[in-house]
């Protein structure tokens, strides 16, 4: 009896899903429909300016990670020259 009132009031699980779902679903159908329209070459050239955008915008973290790569292996390095000058002594 209360799952039935539960389920009229809110729906199944199905339908909420659903419910979620559909605006994402009608945005892709909208893309779609707009890239239909689009010649091969326009997509090859939209292609390029998504990587130029993600270039431009993951560029600092590229750096960073350069900078902490290049650390690490300097920091390796001293370690390395530390443990030979042990042995020695």
């Amino acid at each position: 009896m209360f799952k039935r009132v539960l389920t009229a009031f809110l729906g199944t699980r199905h339908e909420r899903e659903k419910k979620r779902l559909m605006p994402i679903i009608d945005a892709i159908h909208s893309h779609e429909e707009r890239l239909a329209s689009t010649s091969e070459e326009e997509l090859r050239g939209q292609t390029e300016k998504f990587r130029g955008i993600l270039r431009e915008r993951t560029a600092e973290l590229e750096a960073r990670v350069a900078e902490l790569k290049e650390r690490k292996r300097t920091a390796a390095s001293v370690r390395l020259r530390a443990c030979n000058l042990r042995r020695i002594f």
